[in-house]
């Protein structure tokens, strides 16, 4: 795999596996400015591993009937965002190390494992990331696989890009349609949860038996003294540190994030870049060097530019069904006699001596003669161009790039 590859891969690894993790906490990027000011020290930074520990825990809660015990945070609130910042810092480059060392390694096991392990974290902490960056990550990893196939497979990296640049166009037209959260999945994670988890839910009651209300003893003298109740003791919380209201979004410092609501645009915004850079690298190289091979037809040295002509043309009558073999270019006449006419096949004949005497001749052709095998080409090209059906002349534009 080239380098360009292995840099295109852990890039889309990359961005599919921070975007999941930002949409999974519902985080707004904001939060970054904090890098500037934020406090470092490895105090900071385990607050801010703490912290975004309880965020996920707070939202795994949210969509479960789970209760987590919280971490005790011994910075101050003024300290969180700054806390967080510099945790995901840390985080993000885990995340770039991971997908570099998976782009480089030819080993399908270690991306294996990190795909079973981001759906065992979702589905068993019940947070599933927005679609489309489940998506991607996903169809990153699925290309990544593919490509760990034999070149004699038949993959090319060129059409795994076209793939990938179709499959982030579905991205977005799925996020368009569907950018929320599946609750069928949070039941399914929820009912897999329960299977590996023993801890009673604290909101389950269990009813009383008939001999445990029989075993209490009467009280003849119950005396209540209500005047003695104070209302403050009657609404104190037996847990410090975090209020969670499962009705509604968690807000600000109660759960460790003080930020605004999440906003969809740096994600949209992420995901255009990325289908940007993938157009660009799928069809800018080929472009150039189309246009750079087509700039030689034009050149002094006519021996060569004849050469380059010809080649040329063999590979446009290729997209029309020319069989290529290892046999002398004139034994080619019979095909293209079948394939276009016999008229120009007698045509073909004429510039396959052209093209010998220009190659191995101590003769140097002159302009007219480049002129001949350039008028040959152009009637080759419009004969191909007419034969061919509309998907074949979009594979002419954008797969042979002729």
């Amino acid at each position: 795999m080239k380098m360009r590859e292995k840099i295109f891969f852990a890039s889309a690894l990359f961005v599919g596996l921070a975007g999941s993790f930002l949409s999974m906490l519902e985080w707004d990027l904001n939060i970054i400015t904090s890098l500037f000011t934020a406090p470092l020290s490895i105090t900071g930074l385990r607050n801010g591993f703490l912290l975004i520990f309880n965020r996920l825990f707070t939202i795994s809660e949210q969509h479960q009937q789970f209760r987590y015990v919280m971490f005790r945070i011994s910075s101050p609130e003024i300290d969180w965002n700054g806390n967080i910042a510099v945790g995901f810092a840390v985080i993000a480059a885990l995340f770039a190390g991971i997908s570099f060392a998976l782009a480089a390694t030819r080993r399908k096991w270690p991306v294996v494992a990190v795909m079973l392990l981001t759906v065992g974290v979702q589905v068993y902490f019940g947070v599933f990331a927005y679609a489309v960056w489940n998506i991607v990550l996903f169809a990153t990893i699925a290309v990544m696989l593919a490509n760990r196939r034999n070149t004699d497979g038949g993959i090319t990296f060129r059409g795994i890009i076209t793939v990938a640049t179709l499959l982030l166009l579905i991205s977005v037209a799925v996020w368009l349609v569907y950018p929320g959260r599946n609750m069928q999945l949070h039941e399914f994670s929820e009912a897999i949860r329960d299977r590996f988890d023993t801890r009673v839910n604290p909101f389950s009651v269990e009813p009383f038996g008939t001999h445990d209300v029989a075993t209490q003893p009467e009280l003849d003298n119950l005396d209540l003294n209500i005047a003695g109740v104070q209302d403050d003791n009657l609404h104190e919380s037996p847990t410090v540190g975090y209020h969670v209201d499962y009705d509604e979004s968690p807000q600000g410092a109660e759960v460790g994030f003080t930020g605004p609501v999440p906003s969809l645009l740096p994600a949209i915004i992420v995901v255009i870049l990325l289908m940007i850079l993938a157009a660009v690298y799928r069809f800018v190289p080929p472009l150039y060097k189309a246009a750079k091979r087509r700039r030689m037809f034009t050149l002094d040295d006519y021996p060569v530019a004849i050469n380059n002509m010809f080649l040329y043309m063999l590979e446009w009558l290729a997209v029309i069904g020319l069989e290529r073999k290892n046999v002398v270019f004139s034994a080619y006449a019979p095909q293209l006699a079948v394939l276009i006419s016999p008229q120009y096949s007698d045509e073909y004949e004429r510039m396959t001596v052209l093209w010998q005497e220009a190659v191995y001749s101590n003769n140097a052709p002159g302009e007219t003669k480049r002129k001949q095998m350039m008028d040959f080409l152009e009637q080759t090209k419009g004969f191909v161009w007419k034969k061919s059906s509309i998907s074949t002349k979009l594979r002419i534009k954008l797969h042979y790039f002729l």
